[in-house]
């Protein structure tokens, strides 16, 4: 097996898995782990479809599992960024 070059070669995964992993991160409050998926997504999918799965998928996922007070409880910490 060819040894990757790169973290980005580390981990391929569908728009579903992404957006599975951002809630994840949500659930168990983890603000750290999902500044750096975003940025990572950032890469991987570029401003707009980022955006896209950011607003339709998540947000959706976040309000239909009972998330979304909590996620919103970051936003100060997201203007600190």
């Amino acid at each position: 097996m060819k040894n990757p070059n790169n973290w980005s070669e580390l981990q391929k995964e569908t728009s579903a898995e992404f957006v599975d992993k951002l809630l994840l991160y949500v659930r168990t409050d983890n603000f750290e782990a999902f500044c750096f998926a975003l940025n990572r997504g950032m890469y991987f999918y570029g401003q707009n479809k980022l955006s896209y799965l950011l607003h339709k998928d998540l947000m959706n996922k976040i309000y239909d599992c009972g998330e979304l007070q909590n996620f919103l409880k970051w936003g100060d910490r997201f203007n600190d960024l």
